[in-house]
């Protein structure tokens, strides 16, 4: 038998021996000065276990959305993935736009490459949308991830948290 089944079997606020030698490094003539929790602070400690475990899992997801890149219509009207795969690539972006931006107003024609290396031409205020639109995926993704996570924390028994599916609601 467990730990925690020998437990589950104590009334809360029971002082004594535990079946065995010891119970977690605590040997049993040691126990018999020691409080056994109640079995509600074991449940919240197991809730709160499966919750954060289940937001870890939403920030996992999170991130593979993030990844993923972001599908865009680019002003050549062809469509395409603009990567956000890591740091360098939003780095890119970011320097695209901000070169735009020094640009605006000029009769420029700017390039960006997107994940099918396909090559896109556009002006300076185009660039500037395309990166706008990165930004907004991102937060998008961000604000599913933020409702799901409050949905978990509303959540009160352990097994609400674990049958609750994170995976729905995310933009596509």
């Amino acid at each position: 038998m467990d730990v925690l089944a020998c437990l589950l079997r104590v009334q809360p606020g029971w002082k004594g021996a535990v079946w065995g030698n010891s119970y977690a490094g605590i040997k049993a003539h040691e126990l018999e000065t020691r409080e056994i929790p109640a079995l509600a602070e074991l449940e919240a400690a197991w809730i709160e276990i499966a919750r954060e475990q289940k937001k870890e899992a939403v920030n996992a997801l999170r991130e593979e959305k993030i990844t993923l890149g972001v599908p865009y219509t680019f002003p050549d009207g062809q469509s395409g993935t603009i990567q956000t795969r890591d740091e360098i690539d939003i780095r890119n972006i970011q320097t695209n736009v901000l070169n735009a931006m020094a640009l605006t107003g000029q009769a420029v024609t700017l390039q960006f490459r997107d994940e099918a290396d396909t090559t896109h031409e556009m002006t300076a205020e185009q660039m500037i949308a395309m990166g706008i639109a990165v930004g907004q995926r991102g937060s998008n993704i961000y604000i599913v991830s933020w409702a799901h996570k409050d949905a978990i924390d509303a959540l009160t028994t352990a097994e609400e948290i674990e049958a609750y599916d994170f995976t729905t609601g995310w933009p596509g």
